[in-house]
């Protein structure tokens, strides 16, 4: 089955047009997917992330403050703001050298749809842009990189705010700081030390595409 026969957008009419139903079985219902009776909750921007094929917040390449001032920019927004967060190696860091990141690629990549979207809402005229980077990253080297647009520099400002913290409150990347004395220490999305990133639960969408041949 074809993603376009299916019907993955933001659009309830079409979600329930897929109506695969049987015991076992997997289908769309508003806000989730079903699987038999069981209903697994998933917000309508995460099926956005779907419907954009290869396209994933996250790289393993350096950031590029360029490609995220083309998503973003228009002639009616005239303030630009710009974040980079950086590899730190401070006092604090007791010689911290690089730093692995890990994520959960599909759980990342459907929290970061949900903020840029609540941008939106919130900023109806901000477009925001983000991309954050994976694997090991050396001391000096930016992990992360926002940029919003917005009519006013106060809404840039604002919403650039907005998904920084919201990405450091929710988004699910761990940590693994490698220091000058040859330790290593992991890092919980809370800044708190930890023994290592669990074991995610097996994705809703990993599973859909198995079952229909995607994979």
């Amino acid at each position: 089955m074809r993603n376009a026969e299916c019907g993955v957008r933001n659009d309830d009419k079409t979600n329930a047009e897929c109506g695969i139903e049987g015991p076992g079985s997997i289908r769309y219902a508003g806000h989730g997917v079903r699987r038999g009776r069981d209903t697994l909750r998933i917000p309508h921007s995460a099926f956005r992330i779907l419907e954009a094929a290869g396209m994933s917040f996250l790289t393993r390449s350096p950031l590029s403050l360029d490609a995220l001032l083309g998503e973003v920019s228009s002639p009616e927004r005239g303030g630009t703001c710009a974040f980079l967060g950086t590899v730190r190696n401070g006092p604090e860091e007791h010689g911290v050298t690089a730093i692995e990141y890990s994520a959960y690629d599909e759980m990342v990549d459907a929290e970061l749809s949900r903020i840029l979207s609540e941008v939106r809402e919130r900023w109806p005229q901000a477009r925001a842009g983000v991309r954050h980077r994976i694997g090991m990253i050396p001391a000096g080297e930016a992990s992360i990189a926002i940029v919003v647009a917005a009519p006013h520099r106060a809404q840039a400002f604002e919403a650039c705010r907005y998904v920084i913290e919201e990405i450091k409150r929710r988004v699910p990347v761990w940590k693994r700081e490698l220091r000058l004395d040859g330790t290593a220490v992991w890092v919980d999305p809370s800044g708190q030390p930890t023994t290592s990133p669990p074991v995610p639960t097996p994705s809703p969408f990993s599973r859909l595409a198995e079952r229909e041949g995607h994979v």
